[in-house]
């Protein structure tokens, strides 16, 4: 019988967090005439979510808030950086490609950024 050793990075209580990972499905024309994007949903999964200071910034005289999400998921290889990822009813663009932690396959590390406009 094989025996594991608890590993505190694979936890599995560490990954209470349910995401949802989306993929671009196309525009559509929305009752405005603008285009708008829809996305479709993928795949779900557990992670760990673990966030950092929100920046706060002005922009074309918006203020704006931008937080940074640091994501961890089990190994997969079908997640890629034209995705995105939601979250308790918030969306994340993901920035750049998924790391593979320790080239171990066993977890992923995604960087992920929300920008919410203040319309005040």
């Amino acid at each position: 019988m094989r025996s594991f050793k608890y590993s505190p990075n694979n936890n599995s209580g560490s990954f209470r967090h349910r995401i949802t990972f989306q993929k671009n499905a196309g525009s559509v024309k929305n009752k405005n005439g603008f285009y708008e994007d829809v996305w479709s949903d993928i795949l779900s999964c557990w992670s760990a979510i673990k966030t950092s200071n929100p920046r706060e910034f002005y922009s074309a005289a918006q203020n704006q808030v931008e937080s940074d999400l640091r994501i961890i998921i089990r190994y997969r290889t079908d997640i890629t950086s034209d995705m995105r990822v939601k979250h308790l009813s918030k969306s994340y663009l993901i920035i750049g490609d998924p790391i593979n932690d320790g080239m171990e396959n066993k977890t992923l590390t995604i960087f992920a950024k929300e920008v919410v406009a203040d319309v005040s």
